[in-house]
């Protein structure tokens, strides 16, 4: 039956060409001498400069075929049988069930990896990812907490990483044992803003970063927090807040002989010299000491609210930093945040 039905269809195609060959020996009987360059050019030209005419209609060749494909094939077949012997039933039959077949499978296989990635939660994943905003390709590693079915493929979400299954190289059960407390004070910080010091190989102030946690990922089974891209681990962590930043924070610090001088303004840098913290304001040239910044950043989330410290109550109007301690201003008093805590 396939090689009659090859057949009718061979036959159709010698027509189509003959029919094609005809018609062009005679239009090309009205306009003799001149060269036909209609339709797309399959071959190579005589002349390489003049390249291949209209490129746009060369067909793309597809290396492997897939359920729409079939199908096409299939009601060509329909199309041009032998209307004398027409295609058994029970073949027509036969390929039906294995379309049907293929597409089962292809079901089956898509709710497979469903599953797949569904049973990765809780579990440490390594992912060879691209970061959207870069392009560029990064290895991540996180706790998957969630799975998202986005287009019909599967997302892992790792805090606020989110990644495609198809990413994956590696995965990893994950052994909170003695570390859970870490782990979960690490999961905690999750989208809050850090302010820390990361250290060197010999544990010496190396510089200063601050902002949202993005995820947690891990290293050698100890979390570590990713920090506008930075890697910050939980001991190098100073301070944690909602959304308060040093960074373009506006503050006041004495500064001269016995504090006579006041200076104001946004910070503009923390900078770490011999193991000392430094603030630097905008436009100034001063550099204030500070003994925590722990104690800056938390009175910078206090300014604007009512405190009550001994006898001194009042809305917070502002932060000054004198004798390297930090101070609430409120009203024409200056409170030190260590007697309100």
């Amino acid at each position: 039956m396939d090689n009659k039905i090859n057949d009718n269809v061979y036959n159709m195609m010698n027509y189509q060409k003959a029919s094609s060959k005809k018609s062009t020996r005679t239009d090309s009987s009205k306009d003799e001498g001149k060269e036909d360059s209609s339709g797309p050019t399959v071959g190579l030209p005589e002349k390489p400069e003049e390249g291949i005419k209209n490129p746009s209609n060369v067909r793309e060749i597809k290396t492997q075929l897939g359920k729409d494909d079939f199908l096409k094939l299939l009601v060509t077949q329909l199309q041009y049988q032998d209307p004398l012997q027409p295609m058994d039933n029970t073949e027509f039959i036969a390929q039906t069930a294995q379309f049907t077949a293929l597409e089962q499978m292809q079901n089956l296989n898509k709710t497979m990896t469903n599953a797949q990635a569904f049973s990765t939660i809780g579990k440490g994943v390594f992912m060879n990812t691209m970061n959207e905003q870069t392009g560029q390709y990064e290895m991540i590693y996180g706790i998957v907490q969630s799975v998202d079915i986005i287009n019909g493929k599967p997302y892992l979400n790792l805090g606020d990483k989110t990644a495609p299954y198809e990413d994956i190289y590696r995965i990893q059960d994950v052994n909170f044992g003695d570390n859970s407390e870490m782990v979960s004070q690490a999961m905690s910080l999750i989208g809050k803003t850090i302010q820390g010091i990361r250290l060197d190989d010999e544990l010496k102030p190396s510089g200063y970063v601050e902002g949202k946690v993005d995820f947690v990922k891990f290293v050698e089974g100890v979390p570590v927090l990713s920090v506008n891209g930075k890697d910050v681990y939980l001991g190098e962590v100073v301070a944690v807040s909602e959304n308060t930043l040093l960074i373009g924070s506006h503050i006041s610090a004495a500064v001269g002989d016995q504090g006579s001088q006041t200076i104001s303004g946004k910070i503009e840098d923390i900078l770490l010299k011999d193991d000392k913290v430094f603030v630097k304001l905008e436009g100034l040239e001063d550099q204030v000491e500070v003994e925590d910044i722990g104690s800056l950043v938390s009175s910078l989330s206090l300014v604007g609210q009512d405190i009550t410290a001994g006898e001194v109550s009042g809305k917070v109007s502002g932060v000054i930093i004198r004798d390297k301690k930090v101070y609430l201003q409120v009203g024409d008093k200056e409170v030190s945040y260590k007697d309100i805590k």
